[in-house]
């Protein structure tokens, strides 16, 4: 059922806790920081060798950290599917659970509930603070858990009784003290063995975000193709790099 995990300046995470964070959910990482007022995100990591390899290149002590590891229950096992999730340039996510949401293709419930609910608030990192936004986000999501971390480094845990703090993070379950892939949950659990990429119908290069996936069209092609080009320079997470 995935692992959110909430690292904050000051505390650090060792390597053995994320070998078995992934261990326990195998089906891809990624993890999302702010520096200068920027959001980075680096996702799409199916081996924990690419993933720690990235996340070693990062002083992490000195960052707010969402670190995400993914187990599948809905949508295909891809890069695009994989956690952080960007709501907008200012403000990202990830998610621990399921949420009762139609999905459409091969997206993952996570990837519908960001299309379809968060990037129609307007504004969200302005009033994810306020207790009403957080009690209408908590109702509609049920038990699942929601990390977001904004463009100034501040972060909102949604169902933060659902989860655990130990050594300073939050973890959203209990996984990263164990390795267990079986779930045990009143849900049907569709096991993907094989990796499931989507590809940009321009150049066929791998989709990554799920702006890229919504489009069908990777960054790079959006910028130069008529019809996309609109789209590239008002909502890209490319706009403006």
């Amino acid at each position: 059922m995935c692992i959110a995990i909430l690292k904050p300046k000051g505390k650090t995470i060792s390597k053995d806790i994320l070998k078995t964070c992934h261990e326990s959910n195998p089906d891809g990482g990624g993890f999302m920081y702010c520096h200068d007022n920027i959001l980075h995100l680096k996702k799409g990591f199916m081996r924990f060798d690419d993933f720690y390899n990235s996340f070693k290149k990062v002083n992490s002590f000195n960052h707010d950290m969402l670190i995400h590891f993914r187990i599948k229950t809905h949508g295909a096992i891809s890069k695009a599917n994989c956690h952080p999730f960007l709501v907008s340039q200012d403000i990202g996510f990830i998610h621990n659970g399921i949420i009762d949401i139609k999905t459409s293709g091969v997206e993952s419930d996570t990837m519908a509930f960001n299309r379809h609910i968060l990037k129609n608030i307007f504004d969200l990192r302005s009033v994810i603070e306020s207790q009403g936004i957080q009690e209408l986000i908590s109702d509609y999501i049920g038990n699942s858990k929601l990390v977001f971390l904004d463009n100034r480094s501040n972060h909102t845990i949604i169902n933060e009784h659902l989860g655990i703090w130990d050594n300073g993070s939050w973890f959203s379950n209990s996984s990263f003290d164990s390795c267990d892939t079986k779930i045990n949950a009143p849900y049907e659990y569709e096991i993907y063995d094989a990796w499931s990429p989507i590809n940009c119908y321009s150049c066929d290069n791998e989709l990554i975000t799920d702006e890229e996936l919504i489009n069908e069209i990777c960054g790079d092609c959006a910028k130069t193709d008529k019809y996309y080009k609109k789209w590239f320079l008002n909502d890209s997470p490319y706009k403006g790099r």
